[in-house]
């Protein structure tokens, strides 16, 4: 079945604006992926649990996995401020980040409170900070230019959704990228764009890179694990591919 990739810009007429306030974030994704705004629809997902700066979002079970993903934009978290959100997946959410299946858990977090960050603003005001978010019913990626730095580093960027798996009906095909960090925003902490150094074959035995969460491998069995990515050149060994993908 095929789905309409949607592409959401903060330059779009009636478009929601991006701040380093509380729930500026979760605003957004409202409009992007559930609501929609001016002209433009919702990418097909649901609002499971709702609170005050909180969400916990719903990707479409029929075209995907149906998983979830929670997102705390309330500046209520240890350490936390308002330019920044946290966001944990759940295989099957119970509340407000509560839930079964939850990626990643604390013990593997760099924060110790089992979530990543998105980093909204470099500000904790009301400066309005350029985003772009891509979407479908079972997939989205949010691109922010938080005013941390400039070109030619690019925007921050976090993603949530289902990978295009090898194996067939995967229903643990999850993946959560953002940053292992919170009130920082050096670029060198931005995971979502990055590959491992020096990749080879060691790579496909378990090596793994900061902020990147599927809720299980390929097998079903276990929980949340640390997953790494590369491209298929990287994949190649003496010739041969031995694997590719996300993993």
């Amino acid at each position: 079945m095929t789905t309409t990739v949607n592409v959401y810009q903060s330059t779009d007429a009636s478009a929601p604006i991006l701040t380093g306030t509380a729930g500026s974030l979760v605003a957004l994704l409202d409009s992007c992926l559930v609501n929609g705004y001016g002209t433009k629809t919702g990418a097909g997902w649901t609002i499971s649990y709702t609170g005050t700066n909180q969400r916990v979002y719903k990707m479409s079970p029929t075209l995907g996995t149906g998983n979830s993903l929670f997102v705390d934009d309330s500046a209520t978290v240890s350490g936390s401020t308002p330019e920044e959100a946290y966001l944990t997946g759940f295989e099957a959410p119970t509340g407000l980040g509560t839930g079964t299946g939850q990626f990643p858990t604390s013990a593997q977090c760099a924060l110790g409170i089992g979530a990543v960050t998105c980093r909204k603003s470099m500000t904790a005001d009301t400066s309005p900070r350029p985003w772009t978010l891509v979407a479908d019913p079972t997939c989205f990626y949010l691109f922010t230019t938080s005013g941390d730095y400039l070109n030619p580093f690019g925007p921050m960027a976090i993603a949530f959704g289902d990978i295009f798996s090898f194996k067939s009906a995967d229903p643990y095909r999850t993946i959560l990228i953002g940053r292992n960090v919170q009130n920082n925003g050096n670029n060198a902490f931005e995971n979502f764009g990055g590959l491992p150094q020096n990749p080879g074959p060691w790579l496909l035995g378990g090596s793994s890179m900061a902020g990147h969460y599927m809720d299980r491998n390929w097998t079903g069995v276990g929980g949340s694990v640390p997953v790494s990515k590369f491209t298929l050149n990287f994949a190649n060994n003496g010739g041969a591919v031995v694997n590719s993908g996300v993993g």
